[in-house]
């Protein structure tokens, strides 16, 4: 694998409408993500940072009537949509493929006047590349304590930028080196307000390394891929298997779409423990096993959450809160105060988190012994594929939950109507000018 061929598919690939079609769902999902996200603290943290700076009026901002330059915006919408732990995953690599990357895109189509179809290829082109670093740099970064969200989520944000601002071959090489050096992300910022900041600056570095490349910036040529690159700094396993039908394969299809709302190590675990609940009813619980992929239990094995945020990254704390029967589905499940419960506490106690390396990534088995000696268990495996119809009915009870109809419709409508977004009516939902008006002034 050269740098070339990742420009060469970057910039001429043509998804098939299948593709294409996932990418609109996963688009719908971010974009309610965020709308609800810009309440955050860390969202107007951010908010209020990028607001003070100023600047040209290039591009939307959640929930906001202002344009802030494209640098700016991917920034604030790129943490807002990560804020809530609700964005989509992809198990193949343990990150949130869309999380930086369509907030690159959008800015820059925004900045340019792209058509909606152009941003629907970009986002597309930006995420594949996005998984596919991902995988090909494997655990050894994880483990060492990066966050490949952040790691590759520049790259593939500054690939969807490049593409609509039809940089030349050799514009486009320079992207991709100078976004390796932007790449930037701890794993340890999981459980606070840091995880969701990573995302937005590593969307606003693709802005940026694509704005730069296109103005005549140049960088080592072998950065990205080649001798001493960004896989042999970042220690990564040079997973070959990562450039497997590269071009005419799509690894974002795998995409997950989380329907609880904390971190997606977590997500296969609640899916099984659910399953149990009818049997667990009028019985005295002992003990609770939940094994998973060793990479779960590295990143979110926190024993005592000392508020909502970290409840989200806390296994142990998730589990005992589904056997207390509260809807992970629900963010005030997550609040400061709902984290605080002495039930769950109680029940937390109970559960064992134990790496099994060989689980896959998507899946969870569960082992609950009762009184008297007895047994029961129960699997999940989020691998297995849900029909499109169903993901988006899925998609959008979760945004119902989220923000109701009057927003979730007018979203809906502007992304998945035809075979591309219609811009302005998105970027007008994005600002919030729904029938009943929904904006947050920033």
């Amino acid at each position: 694998m050269h740098t070339d061929d990742l420009v060469e598919f970057v910039r001429n690939a043509q998804p098939l409408d299948g593709d294409r079609a996932m990418m609109r769902l996963s688009l719908f999902d971010w974009a309610i993500c965020g709308f609800a996200g810009r309440e955050a603290m860390v969202s107007q943290l951010v908010g209020n940072m990028v607001a003070a700076d100023g600047g040209a009026p290039q591009a939307s901002l959640f929930g906001s009537s202002r344009q802030l330059p494209a640098r700016s915006a991917a920034f604030y919408n790129g943490t807002a949509a990560h804020a809530l732990e609700l964005d989509d995953a992809h198990y193949a690599y343990q990150g949130h493929p869309s999380a930086a990357v369509i907030p690159a895109a959008l800015a820059v189509s925004e900045r340019s006047g792209a058509d909606g179809a152009t941003f629907l290829d970009a986002c597309l082109l930006g995420t594949e590349l996005a998984v596919r670093l991902g995988v090909w740099l494997g655990r050894g970064p994880t483990e060492a304590g990066f966050d490949l969200t952040a790691i590759t989520g520049g790259i593939g944000g500054a690939a969807a930028a490049a593409r609509i601002m039809n940089l030349d071959d050799e514009k486009y090489r320079q992207a991709l080196n100078l976004a390796a050096s932007r790449a930037a992300g701890l794993g340890c910022q999981s459980g606070t307000m840091a995880k969701a900041m990573q995302v937005g600056a590593a969307a606003a570095a693709g802005v940026e390394c694509a704005t730069l490349a296109g103005l005549g910036m140049s960088a080592a040529p072998s950065a990205l891929v080649g001798d001493g690159d960004f896989c042999a700094t970042l220690g990564g396993d040079n997973d070959q298997g990562a450039w497997k039908g590269f071009g005419t394969e799509w690894f974002f299809d795998g995409v997950s779409h989380r329907f609880h709302a904390c971190a997606h190590g977590a997500q296969a675990m609640i899916e099984a423990l659910e399953t149990l609940g009818p049997r667990l009813a009028g019985e005295t619980i002992e003990a609770v096993e939940v094994a998973l992929n060793p990479r779960w239990v590295l990143r979110d094995a926190l024993a005592a959450p000392q508020d909502g945020l970290q409840a989200k990254y806390s296994l142990p704390h998730i589990a005992a809160m589904v056997l207390d029967g509260v809807d992970t589905r629900e963010l005030d499940s997550f609040s400061d105060a709902a984290s605080a419960s002495a039930t769950v506490a109680e029940l937390r106690k109970l559960v064992t988190i134990r790496p099994d390396d060989s689980i896959a990534m998507p899946s969870a088995q569960i082992s609950v012994s009762l009184s008297g000696g007895r047994t029961i268990q129960a699997v999940s495996d989020l691998d297995q594929a849900i029909p499109m119809q169903d993901r988006a009915t899925k998609l959008r009870g979760k945004a119902r939950a989220l923000l109701g109809d009057a927003i979730l419709q007018p979203f809906w409508t502007a992304i998945t109507t035809s075979q591309a977004p219609e811009m302005r009516a998105f970027c007008r939902c994005m600002v919030g000018r729904f029938p009943t008006p929904a904006a947050t002034p920033m």
